[in-house]
C-alpha cells in the first residue's frame, strides 16, 4: 500500500533541511479511505523518519532504508526530496505545520503527520 522511500544521491544540502534534522515518528495518515484507516495508522505509527545532515532513514518493524537527500526545491516550510524509481524522478514533499510537526506528502493521496521525538502526542 505504501512505498518506502528510497531517496537519491545529493548534489548539495540546503540550510532549509536542517529544519528536518533528528528524529520523527509517524502520528496519522491523512487522505485514507476509512476502511482502510486502522492498517494505514498502524503503518503510520510503526514508522520512524531520522534525518542527520543529508541522509536520512526511514524505518518500520519489516525494513529499513538510508539514503542521501537530494534537495529539489526548498521554500521556507517545505522541502521536496527526489526518489528514483522505476518510472522515474519521484517527488517527497515534507512541509512543516510548526516546529515539531512535519507533514509528508506520500502519495497524491495520502499524507503521513510525522512529530518530531520526544513530542508524541501533540498532534
Amino acid at each position: 500500500m505504501f512505498a518506502m522511500v528510497v531517496v537519491s544521491t545529493a548534489l548539495n544540502c540546503s540550510p532549509r533541511v536542517t529544519m528536518l534534522e533528528g528524529d520523527w515518528h509517524g502520528a496519522r495518515v491523512e487522505g485514507i479511505a476509512e476502511e482502510l484507516r486502522p492498517a494505514a495508522e498502524a503503518f503510520a505509527k510503526d514508522t520512524q523518519v531520522l534525518v542527520r545532515g543529508r541522509r536520512i532513514r526511514i524505518k518500520t518493524q519489516t525494513s529499513s532504508r538510508e539514503a542521501t537527500l537530494r534537495v529539489l526545491s526548498e521554500q521556507a516550510d517545505l522541502v521536496v526530496w527526489g526518489e528514483d524509481t522505476d518510472a522515474g524522478l519521484a517527488e517527497h514533499r515534507f512541509e512543516a505545520v510548526d516546529v515539531n510537526h512535519v507533514r509528508w506528502k506520500m502519495s497524491d493521496k495520502y499524507t503521513m503527520m510525522l512529530v518530531r521525538a520526544g513530542h508524541e502526542g501533540t498532534e
